[in-house]
């Protein structure tokens, strides 16, 4: 299933992403889409594609931007919507495949 992920995502590096590698640190979060991220955990984005100018002006109006710390609300059923709640705000934000396939998040560590 990892291999079929990877090949639908185009086998990406996190140099492709503009990140740097951990270096063979271990414990260290690996970026994921948000699209494909776990309900639960608190997030931080740590990548936002500029593929899609109308959605990166769009994730600027909003306040969704580089370190923006977020939760991934539980997922619908037979739905492609992503359901977050950025930390600070009251109201969730539901997002798309298009727009959340644009974001990478991380786990936040717990120290």
């Amino acid at each position: 299933m990892i291999e079929r992920i990877d090949d639908h995502l185009g086998n990406l590096t996190l140099e492709a992403l503009g990140l740097r590698p951990t270096g063979g640190q271990q414990g260290r979060p690996v970026p994921t889409q948000l699209t494909h991220a776990e309900s639960g955990p608190e997030l931080s984005i740590s990548h936002i594609s500029d593929a899609h100018p109308a959605v990166l002006s769009y994730f600027t109006r909003i306040g969704l931007v580089a370190d923006t710390r977020l939760i991934v609300q539980p997922h619908r059923l037979h739905s492609d919507i992503v359901t977050i709640r950025m930390l600070g705000h009251t109201e969730d934000v539901h997002l798309g495949n298009v727009a959340s396939d644009a974001v990478w998040v991380t786990s936040i560590e717990m120290t």
